[in-house]
C-alpha cells in the first residue's frame, strides 16, 4: 500500500482508519463532527495531476474506420492489452474497443454504456456523454493495426463503444472531483475506479469529468443518505471491499485526508466555493466571490444574501403547485430552490456560465427539478410565455431598462420585483464592470408608477414591505379586459 511505506504514514493510516470505524459505528466522533473539527482554514488546496492518455501506449497514428460513421486517427492500447482506446481530436470522439473483459471488472462494455445512458438521462454533467454501442470484426481492425496489438481477443467480433472526447487539462483541485462524485451520487451511481487516469478536466467548462465505469456501481438507499461527508468514508469503504486498499486516495500521491480533504467540508456538507466553477463566477463583485448564502444537507456556500431577511414576506405570496416562473438573474439559484419548494416549476437565467453550471449541479445533488439556462437579456430575447417573472435585484443591473421591462411585461401575466428606491446597477463586460442602468425615487409610490409606467398593461396588486437592504418586494399583475 502506497500510504503505508514509513512509520509516519502507518501512524496516519491507523488514526483516520480509528476515526473512520469510530463513525460508522455511531461512535460520539461523527463524520460531521470529524469534519467541523478540522475545517481551520488550512486546506493545502490540493491539485490531482492528470495524465490524459499518456497513461496508454500509443500504438497507431493512422486512421482506424470502425464503420462508415466512426473513424479514428489515433489509437492506443490499455497495459493489460484487452482495451483499445481510438480518439479522434478533430471530431471530438473517443471509443472503448474491448478485446476481452476482465473478470475483475463489474461491468462490460454493454453495461457501461447502459450506465452513462442513465447518467445522462439524469442531466448529470461530470461524465462524458455515450453516443454509439456497436460491433467490430477483428478484420476490419487488422487493417490498421498489427495482430500483436489484438491477442487479448476471444472472438472474431468484438464490441466498441463510442463517446465524446475531452481533451484533459493538466490539472485540477480536488474539490471538482468531489463535486463530480457528489452529482453522480445523486443520480445513484458511484464510479468505483477513482484515479488521475480516469479523470479528465474539461476546461472550458471547468468541471471534472470521470471516465471508465467498468468498476462503476449502483447505489442502494443506505448509501444515498449519507451525508457529503461520509459518503467519501464509504468511498474508502468500496476501495476496501473491492481493492484490499483501505482509500482511493492512494492512486493520489502526496494527498492526505485531515489536510486536503476535510477543511472543504463543514457539518457534513461540501463547500461550493472550492470549485473552480465559484472561482470562476464573474457576476459577484465581492470579495469572497459568493452571492447566494446555500446551506443544504450536502452543499453549502457562504454568500452575502440569503432569504432570512425576507422569507416572512415571500411566504405571503401565493404561488400555485405547477406555476411556471422564471427567475433572471438567478445566480447559483437560491431563489429557485424556494420557488421550487413552493411547488412552482422553475426556469432560472443568468449571464454567468460558471454559475449556471454550478446552480445546474446543485439542483441535481439536493434533489431539484430546476432548468437553468445562460443568458443575458441585454443580448438574447426571451421567447417562452411564464405564469410569473421574477426579478429580485436585477433589473437596474441591465443596460436598457424600459426595453427590457417592455419585453419581460410581453411573456408572463405576473411579476414579482425585489428593489430598492434608489439603484445604480453594473455588469461585467469581458471582464470589466460597466455601469448600465440607475433610478432614484423620493417615495415608493413614485417608483410603483414609473414600473407600472415600463412594464406595459401591468398593475400593482401588492406591496409586501420592505426586506433586507430596504428592498421592497412589489406584485404587478397583467390588466384583465
Amino acid at each position: 500500500m502506497d500510504d503505508c511505506i514509513d512509520g509516519g504514514s502507518m501512524k496516519r493510516f491507523i488514526e483516520q482508519l480509528m476515526s473512520f470505524v469510530a463513525a460508522r459505528r455511531g461512535s460520539i466522533v461523527t463524520g460531521r463532527d470529524k469534519a467541523a473539527s478540522y475545517s481551520d482554514g488550512k486546506s493545502w488546496d490540493y491539485k490531482v495531476v492528470l495524465p490524459g492518455l499518456s497513461s496508454y501506449l500509443n500504438i497507431a497514428d493512422l486512421p482506424l474506420k470502425l464503420s462508415q460513421d466512426w473513424i479514428f486517427t489515433e489509437v492506443y492500447l490499455t497495459h493489460r492489452r484487452e482495451t483499445l482506446i481510438a480518439v479522434n481530436r478533430q471530431t471530438k470522439k473517443i471509443a472503448k474497443i474491448e478485446l476481452a473483459k476482465n473478470p475483475r471488472k463489474r461491468l462490460d462494455l454493454v453495461g457501461e454504456y447502459d450506465l452513462l445512458c442513465q447518467l445522462k438521462s439524469q442531466g448529470v454533467v461530470s461524465c462524458p456523454t455515450p453516443l454509439s454501442l456497436g460491433v467490430v470484426d477483428l478484420d476490419v481492425l487488422r487493417e490498421s493495426l498489427s495482430d500483436e496489438y489484438l491477442t487479448a481477443a476471444k472472438n472474431q467480433q468484438v464490441n466498441y463503444m463510442v463517446q465524446e472526447f475531452i481533451d484533459s487539462g493538466k490539472e485540477m483541485p480536488i474539490s471538482d472531483l468531489i463535486l463530480a462524485l457528489l452529482e453522480q451520487r445523486s443520480a445513484g451511481i458511484y464510479h468505483g475506479d477513482l484515479k488521475p487516469s480516469n479523470i479528465v478536466f474539461d476546461d472550458s467548462r471547468g468541471i471534472a469529468v470521470l471516465v471508465d465505469y467498468d468498476q462503476a456501481e449502483y447505489l442502494d438507499d443506505s448509501v444515498m443518505r449519507l451525508s457529503a461527508f461520509d459518503f467519501l468514508v464509504w468511498c474508502d469503504d468500496a476501495e476496501m471491499r473491492k481493492y484490499g486498499f483501505h482509500s482511493w486516495r492512494r492512486h493520489f500521491p502526496g494527498l492526505e485526508f485531515k489536510r486536503d480533504i476535510a477543511p472543504l467540508f463543514r457539518n457534513g456538507a461540501f463547500n461550493l466555493a472550492s470549485t473552480t466553477l465559484y472561482r470562476r463566477q464573474v457576476t459577484t463583485n465581492t470579495p469572497q466571490g459568493v452571492y447566494h448564502t446555500l446551506d443544504e444537507r450536502d452543499v453549502f456556500a457562504d454568500g452575502i444574501r440569503d432569504l432570512r431577511g425576507r422569507k416572512g414576506l415571500l411566504d405571503a405570496i401565493t404561488f400555485r403547485k405547477g406555476e411556471r416562473v422564471l427567475d433572471i438573474g438567478c445566480n447559483a439559484g437560491l431563489l429557485c430552490h424556494y420557488l421550487h419548494d413552493r411547488g412552482c416549476v422553475v426556469t432560472g437565467i443568468d449571464l454567468d456560465a460558471s454559475l449556471i453550471l454550478a446552480a445546474d449541479i446543485i439542483a441535481r445533488i439536493t434533489g431539484r427539478k430546476i432548468e437553468y439556462r445562460c443568458m443575458d437579456i441585454d443580448v438574447t430575447p426571451l421567447s417562452e410565455h411564464y405564469d410569473t417573472v421574477t426579478l429580485f435585484s436585477v433589473l437596474h443591473h441591465t443596460r436598457d431598462v424600459r426595453k427590457n421591462a417592455r419585453m419581460i411585461a410581453s411573456c408572463c401575466d405576473r411579476i414579482i420585483i425585489e428593489c430598492r428606491l434608489n439603484e445604480s446597477g453594473s455588469k461585467p463586460v469581458q471582464g470589466i464592470w460597466r455601469k448600465t442602468s440607475s433610478w432614484n425615487f423620493e417615495e415608493i409610490d413614485d417608483l410603483v408608477e414609473w414600473l407600472e409606467d415600463i412594464f406595459v398593461g401591468f398593475e400593482l396588486v401588492h406591496n409586501y414591505g420592505v426586506g433586507d437592504r430596504d428592498r421592497y418586494i412589489l406584485e404587478f399583475v397583467k390588466h384583465t379586459a
